[in-house]
């Protein structure tokens, strides 16, 4: 169950019928029996999330379906206290580095400039696989993403690489596990 802090708000606003809805998706193994409790008695969501195992015994619903009703409403609060109490990353790494959410008082970062020799190891390399790419997939004008983060992928690596070596440092690449949006997943 994916329960957030404006779900948990939305739930309080729910009129009979969307907590019926709800109540439903969330598999809680109620019967139209006990979906009709709650339409009879007209409980809406706010009603539902203070309520108790013995008052929801008190309204008609049998042991098992008024504690996992109780569980479930309790299980919504914790997540709300849970979800509200977390800090974005953003906001994490402003106050790390002392700035406190205004983004004037970042230091301007000014870069140093590096040549790179057109015979660097980590240079061929990149120019040969972003022409094998091309000869294998073609140009990156494609709006397909993944093709653009195939030729993207091999600039980054190079990149990271000759940095590596200029820096004496130790710097990985954590690739994206998932990608998740509206339209698809992968």
């Amino acid at each position: 169950m994916m329960t957030t802090t404006s779900e948990i708000d939305s739930i309080k606003k729910y009129k009979t019928n969307e907590l019926i809805d709800l109540l439903r998706k969330e598999d809680l193994e109620l019967y139209t029996e006990d979906l009709e409790i709650i339409r009879k008695q007209k409980i809406n969501g706010r009603d539902f999330l203070n309520k108790n195992k013995e008052e929801f015994r008190n309204i008609g619903f049998k042991l098992g379906p008024a504690l996992r009703l109780k569980e479930f409403a309790e299980e919504c609060k914790k997540r709300k206290k849970r979800f509200s109490s977390y800090k974005t990353k953003k906001e994490v790494v402003l106050t790390k580095f002392g700035i406190d959410n205004s983004i004037k008082n970042i230091p301007k970062f000014v870069p140093q400039t590096i040549n790179i020799s057109d015979d660097d190891d980590e240079f061929q390399y990149c120019i040969r696989e972003i022409k094998r790419k091309m000869e294998i997939i073609g140009p990156a004008r494609s709006s397909n993403e993944a093709v653009r983060c195939l030729y993207i992928e091999t600039i980054l690596v190079s990149a990271i690489l000759i940095v590596k070596r200029i820096v004496r440092e130790k710097i990985f690449l954590e690739p994206q596990r998932e990608i998740v949006d509206e339209e698809a997943t992968g």
